[in-house]
């Protein structure tokens, strides 16, 4: 917000130039720069309500500066007649408006702004309209209370008044009604705009209709011009969540509007219409009533806080003299209490509504004798190891295992399109899936099932750059059980790139198996088969153990096709929840084997059509360690051709050429079975 350096200077009365000032005030909390001539300082929210005004920020700047604040001129001639023989107020809501004060005044003419106020309106970046206008503006701009003018004449009344200078016998009143907007209401503003109202809106009416949206902006019809003859000056209070939310229905967003959005002080409307009232009769010779209006029912009055020195030093950190927190109290107590043994009771300005808590009263006290003051202390006795989270260790062991594996991590959307289910049907129908209420978007309004569909999708955007593809996501999917949503942790894994979907089933296969035993998890039972052309591979713990905690499959070709996928992709999916259930993640640990172990290769044809789920499964021995290793492939004459190393070793002793042969006779006999030829 801009301030003006002269307006701030008129105040208070120092020397300081417009950097000095800037300094001091960014010196006690307020961020606040040079601009031109003037300045532009940040408030923060809950400071708007008392130094979004001149006035406010002056007291500040004297307190700081140690100087007295020169109060504004407020005395006024008050005529012989009284506001409410001329206006009636009705408040609907008083929730919504908790003060409206109205004041009637009489122009013998409009008067002429005078140019030190123009010049202050424009240091604010306010354009001067009229003489009533501005004086609204400015007395704004002082005191941070918004005020609305309304051409007495242009509202209605039950009978046509003769008007004059002079109160006439009988004389109709204009009734303003508070009330909210009714739904196919509209109103024209002061720039000729013109709003649908949908009845959830704040007005200030006449008996005719809208005459201003309430705290936001006036209505055309009773605009002040140069004709203008008698005013209706309102300075209202209203509800803060009601002026922001409809403020932004509209898409309207004004100096008042920021102002009440932020709660404002309803004992403040007195006070700025008392300074209206002495610039009307200054500038425009009014003629003013002798009282105002005033819709008051609820008086809000100064909160107490009660206070010790004991509690401040604890707060602050530094031990705070009674002389100076006496003098930073008054900077926002109307009454101040002594109980003795550094105790005070203190009545808060309700200028000041940020302030209701001891902790409040230790920041102004901090601000004010300054941050830097504050000694550097140790905090050994406070400080502790952070808890460990189980869940976030496992994600970190496996986030760091996959990368060493050459892995890269992705993350994803936990919605989905409903073309995404459409084509994932093997994972259910779309009843099956959860949605969500009131979505974003109408595209995405179900929560996923699987991780797939995401790194599906990362697959064919990277494919168009890499030709081979690794990538993981941890995250979470969703699912109903017993009509109920449920959320788990899952962990999913996609390999593409290696045009034999075989190799890079084993290959994805190794990388799982490599991943299990670095979270500790080396018993596992495993099985084995072929579903829809493809293989598959499910894990569990045991032989007796409900359900799988990870399993890998290569995907139809419909699904890669349908994601405009060049080549096979290889994929597993684990339960997280299940390793973190069942305790995997105890460090184990395992003497190293210190015996020999005996190497043996392995080469055969077998059929290029045969699936390696076949093969898989008579490679294997009790003597064997580890899994076999794979190093050669390649097709020739309809027949396709694999190598492996076999590792051999026990741990109770070393074994024999003869046994190790023994093993590799079984082995070979077990393919010749499905029509291997041994190279």
């Amino acid at each position: 917000m801009k301030y003006s350096y002269k307006w701030l200077k008129d105040l208070v009365g120092f020397r300081q130039d417009v950097r000095g000032i800037a300094d001091v005030f960014s010196r006690y909390a307020f961020d606040a720069e040079v601009s031109g001539n003037n300045l532009e300082i940040k408030l923060q929210p809950n400071r708007i309500g008392d130094a979004s005004g001149h006035l406010g920020m002056a007291k500040e700047l004297g307190f700081a500066l140690k100087k007295s604040v020169h109060s504004p001129e407020i005395s006024y001639k008050k005529s012989d007649f009284k506001t409410s023989e001329f206006v009636e107020i009705e408040v609907k809501d008083k929730r919504l408006c908790p003060r409206y004060t109205a004041l009637y005044a009489e122009l013998p003419k409009l008067g002429q702004t005078p140019v030190w106020m123009e010049q202050r309106l424009m240091d604010c970046g306010l354009r001067p309209i009229n003489a009533v206008v501005d004086i609204m503006n400015y007395v704004m701009l002082e005191y941070g209370q918004p005020l609305h003018a309304f051409d007495f004449d242009k509202l209605a009344k039950t009978s046509s008044p003769r008007r004059s200078l002079q109160r006439s016998a009988g004389q109709k009143k204009a009734k303003i009604i508070v009330r909210l907007g009714q739904e196919g209401e509209s109103i024209t503003t002061l720039e000729d705009k013109t709003y649908k109202l949908t009845g959830k809106e704040l007005l200030i009416t006449d008996l005719l209709g809208p005459l201003a949206v309430a705290g936001i902006k006036g209505g055309k019809r009773a605009e002040v011009g140069s004709k203008t003859k008698a005013v209706v000056v309102e300075a209202a209070n209203f509800d803060a969540v009601s002026i922001r939310k409809t403020s932004r229905e509209l898409g309207i967003k004004t100096d008042a509007s920021w102002r009440f959005e932020n709660f404002l002080d309803p004992n403040l409307t007195s006070q700025a219409m008392q300074r209206v009232a002495y610039f009307l009769q200054d500038i425009c010779s009014a003629r003013i009533a002798n009282d105002f209006v005033d819709a008051y029912p609820k008086k809000v009055s100064a909160k107490t806080i009660r206070v010790s020195l004991e509690d401040m030093e604890k707060i602050i950190g530094m031990p705070v003299k009674a002389k100076d927190a006496e003098s930073i109290f008054k900077t926002f107590a109307t009454k101040i209490i002594k109980q003795g043994g550094g105790v005070y009771v203190l009545k808060v300005s309700t200028l000041r509504q940020d302030l209701s808590l001891k902790e409040d009263v230790a920041e102004e006290l901090a601000r004010f004798i300054g941050y830097d003051k504050i000694p550097a202390a140790t905090t050994e006795e406070l400080v502790k190891a952070p808890e460990q989270s189980n869940e976030i260790n496992l994600k970190r062991k496996i986030q760091d295992e996959l990368v060493k594996l050459g892995f890269d991590e992705t993350m994803n959307y936990s919605l989905i399109k409903n073309a995404d289910i459409e084509i994932s049907r093997h994972e259910g129908d779309k009843k099956d899936y959860i949605r969500v209420t009131g979505p974003v978007s109408k595209e995405y309004e179900f929560l996923r099932r699987s991780l797939a569909t995401g790194l599906l999708k990362n697959i064919s955007e990277n494919a168009k750059n890499f030709d081979k593809v690794k990538i993981f996501e941890v995250g979470h999917v969703f699912s109903e059980e017993n009509s109920l949503p449920k959320e788990n942790i899952q962990l999913g894994l996609a390999v593409f790139g290696n045009t034999d979907a075989q190799v890079q089933f084993r290959e994805l296969r190794g990388c799982l198996e490599n991943l299990f035993k670095s979270l500790g998890v080396t018993e596992f039972v495993t099985k084995r088969g072929i579903a829809g052309g493809h293989d598959y591979l499910f894990y569990k713990f045991n032989e007796n153990e409900e359900g799988h905690f990870a399993h890998i499959t290569n995907f139809w070709k419909k699904i890669l096709d349908d994601y405009d996928i060049k080549g096979p992709v290889s994929y597993a999916e684990i339960s997280v929840d299940n390793l973190l259930s069942k305790n995997r993640l105890a460090k184990t640990y395992q003497e190293i084997n210190r015996l020999p172990v005996v190497k043996r290769d392995l080469s055969f044809f077998v059929d290029k059509n045969l699936e390696y789920s076949a093969i898989d499964d008579k490679i294997n021995s009790s003597l064997m360690e580890g899994n076999p290793e794979l190093f050669d492939i390649f097709e020739k004459d309809g027949k396709k051709s694999f190598s492996f190393h076999l590792y051999f070793r026990v741990a109770d002793r070393t074994l024999t050429d003869k046994e190790v042969d023994g093993e590799m006779k079984k082995i070979i006999a077990g393919l010749e079975v499905i029509g291997a030829e041994i190279r």
